[in-house]
């Protein structure tokens, strides 16, 4: 078989990796500690909180297929909401587990790949990458990979997150998210009220994401001083918290978080180099960023599959 070597272990990676590791020696690469991308969760005083989307709606064929990890958001969320949201039960990291369970995917964390002379090496052991090669950064380390095959250098908006504890329970009639259009928040959570993730008696946990503005005006100052920003609007917007007892905060900087809302040249893919990811797809308001990097990932599998000419089996 020949090889196959995902750069990136996010969602739309690891939904190629799935869909092609039966006909492929199939390897993901991944700088980070873990996979997933943007699909991350961290621990915080003893409990689960997913870094990126809190929650996201899905299609009725995506939603069967993640049913098993699954769960619906507790409460209701202060924006128009057509369709139920969802949130993956057990942490968002979960879902890299999720999309390999079952496959025979070779996976490397904590390298970086790299362009030199010789072509594309993983930089921490030197070896040269060979074989077809899907390439899921986001676009601005996609064009320093691929210069002549991308045109695009930023189609990702940045987002400043982060987590605060109080003492006691804040419920405020069951408000699970708010939304804001003004200001430095654009969103707030109520994080620690998700199922089975291991809340603590008598402390509410909030997530809080920064507006475009304001994570791109504080993007390079220090955690400590955007996240004191960031919780003086939520003790002022969110009814009970200002009232509370602070415990303690934790900061997050995303440089590429979700996708601009705008049409771009796709990436060429010629000489066995591919893409996927939420940038390289045209923006569709009727897909959540999770789905539409799922989505990306089985488009970019399909044109594999047709240019070595497999018949392969799209789980969703």
């Amino acid at each position: 078989m020949r090889n196959l070597t995902i750069i990136g272990g996010g969602v739309a990676g690891l939904t190629a990796a799935r869909i092609l590791s039966p006909h492929f020696h199939t390897s993901v690469i991944d700088k980070g500690r873990r996979l997933g991308g943007r699909c991350a969760s961290v621990l915080f005083r003893g409990v689960v909180l997913d870094q990126g989307a809190p929650y996201f709606a899905l299609s009725s064929r995506m939603r069967e297929f993640l049913a098993p990890i699954l769960s619906p958001v507790p409460g209701t969320i202060h924006l128009h909401v057509e369709e139920e949201q969802w949130y993956i039960r057990d942490g968002a990291n979960t879902i890299g587990k999720y999309l390999l369970a079952g496959t025979d995917v070779k996976v490397r964390t904590k390298c970086r790949v790299v362009r030199s002379d010789a072509g594309l090496v993983i930089e921490e052991s030197g070896e040269n990458i060979e074989g077809i090669v899907i390439c899921t950064v986001p676009s601005t380390q996609a064009v320093a990979l691929f210069p002549e095959l991308v045109s695009v250098r930023e189609r990702h908006r940045p987002c400043l997150v982060g987590a605060l504890a109080y003492r006691g329970p804040i419920d405020d009639g069951g408000v699970y998210a708010r939304t804001f259009e003004e200001g430095p928040l654009s969103l707030a959570v109520r994080e620690s009220s998700k199922l089975g993730r291991g809340a603590v008696a008598n402390e509410t946990v909030f997530m809080v994401h920064g507006s475009e503005e304001f994570s791109r005006l504080n993007l390079e100052r220090s955690g400590e001083q955007w996240i004191a920003e960031l919780r003086d609007a939520l003790e002022e917007e969110w009814e009970g918290v200002g009232d509370a007892e602070f415990l303690g905060a934790w900061s997050k900087r995303w440089r590429y978080s979700t996708v601009l809302q705008e049409e771009s040249d796709r990436p060429q893919e010629k000489d066995g180099i591919y893409f996927a990811g939420d940038w390289v797809e045209p923006y569709s308001a009727g897909l959540s960023d999770i789905e539409l990097a799922m989505m990306s990932g089985a488009k970019c599998a399909q044109r594999i599959a047709d240019a070595y000419g497999l018949s392969i089996k799209i789980p969703f």
